[in-house]
């Protein structure tokens, strides 16, 4: 997404750092590992009874 189309979506935004090129986002951290499929599922189930709480 272009800044000009997130702009246009949001209140503000603000960037601390704006590459010309950005390739990837793991190359900004120094521990990118991938989350597998049973965190995400995992997570998403402990997101779903936090809201079904609320």
């Amino acid at each position: 997404m272009l800044l000009v189309e997130l702009e246009a979506e949001v209140d503000k935004v603000v960037c601390v750092l704006m590459p010309e090129a950005l390739y990837a986002i793991g190359i900004w951290y120094k521990n990118f590992e991938q989350t597998s499929d049973a965190e995400v599922c995992e997570i998403l189930a402990r997101h779903k009874l936090l809201v079904a709480n609320d």
